[in-house]
Order: C-alpha cells, then sequence, then structure tokens
C-alpha cells in the first residue's frame, strides 16, 4: 500500500489499526510528502491556475508580436519606397537644375546674337560654366568672346543704322560660299566628324 511507510514509524500493532481505519474510510490518504511526490490539491489547483494564465498570457505575446514583425516589415518596405522616392527627388532635382543651367545659359548665347544658339551650344565647354547664387553665369562670356573672335560667322555681325538701331549685316555675296563652306565645317568638327 502507499502508506506502508508508516510500519516502521508506528510499529506493527499501531499501524495495524491505523490501517483498519483507512479502509474503512477511503477518501482519507497518507501519503508521504518528503521525496517531493505528493503536492496539496488547493496548491496544485494554484500552479494549474498560474499555467494557464501564463499559457494566455504567452498567447497574446506571440500575438503582439507576430503584429510588430508585420508592421516592422511594411515599416521596411516603406523604408525602402521613402529612399527610392528621394533618390527620384534628387534625380529630378538635378534634372531641373540642369535645365535651368541650360536655359540661362541659351539666354546668354541668344544676348551675343548667335546665327544657330545650338551649334554654339555644342561648342562651350560646358563644364566651365557656373551659375551663382544670384543666377549669374561664370565662365560663358570669356567662351562667347572666344568663339567671337576664332568663328566670327557663327554669329551675326550688327552695325548701327542710320536711326542708332543695329542691323544686320548681310554676307558679300561673292564671299557666301567660303562662308558656308567656314559654318559646314565648323558644324562638322562641333559634331566630332572631322
Amino acid at each position: 500500500m502507499a502508506h506502508d511507510f508508516l510500519k516502521g514509524i508506528l510499529g506493527e500493532d499501531l499501524y495495524g489499526q491505523v490501517d483498519s481505519v483507512l479502509k474503512e474510510h477511503p477518501e482519507i490518504d497518507i501519503v508521504n510528502a518528503r521525496d517531493g511526490s505528493y503536492i496539496p490539491k488547493g496548491k496544485f489547483d494554484d500552479e494549474r491556475n498560474n499555467v494557464k494564465n501564463l499559457r494566455t498570457q504567452l498567447a497574446d505575446v506571440q500575438t503582439k508580436l507576430n503584429e510588430a514583425q508585420s508592421s516592422l516589415t511594411g515599416m521596411d518596405a516603406l523604408k525602402t519606397q521613402l529612399a527610392q522616392f528621394t533618390q527620384d527627388l534628387a534625380t529630378k532635382d538635378a534634372q531641373i537644375r540642369k535645365m535651368g543651367l541650360e536655359h540661362s545659359i541659351s539666354d546668354a548665347i541668344r544676348e551675343s546674337k548667335p546665327r544657330n544658339i545650338k551649334v554654339i551650344m555644342s561648342m562651350l565647354d560646358m563644364d566651365k560654366i557656373k551659375q551663382s547664387e544670384d543666377g549669374k553665369l561664370e565662365g560663358i562670356s570669356d567662351q562667347l568672346d572666344a568663339l567671337k573672335k576664332s568663328d566670327p560667322y557663327l554669329f551675326d555681325e550688327a552695325k548701327p543704322s542710320k536711326g542708332g538701331a543695329e542691323t544686320r549685316k548681310d554676307p558679300d555675296p561673292a564671299s557666301q560660299g567660303n562662308l558656308y563652306t567656314e559654318a559646314n565645317n565648323a558644324l562638322r568638327s562641333a559634331a566630332g566628324y572631322m
């Protein structure tokens, strides 16, 4: 039986009396709690409730962790999109600045009375042209002056008229063939065909 350990403690006579009483009352159970195999029902019920509570809390934490991981994945996607938008914005900003610089250069060339703005623009070293904070171009006037000296046929020569306004000087018909040859050679040179 489960309470045989009492024989050595109570002796045979007393153990026999206790055993007969226990047989009459099966609801009573005597156990040896020193080996740790017995836990009182109240304590067992408390521990079982604690385990249930901990399992519920663990399930709640796992659900929250899954939600946090899902939102973190969404955040990573948003961070990636934000980085891409920032890069696209920087690219567009650079394109707008470049277009603004090109328009400013075109305006500066236009003021020098060119025959063809695109041709003159192709002959300029764009890396040497900078635009200051106030919008003024630096490095273009020197290049335009050099082009006017080296290739004057690219620009309209103006002479004052009787009223004081400038008029275009038409080339001499005799030298027109030579002028067109020079312009053609300049265009070929600018395009890299010479």
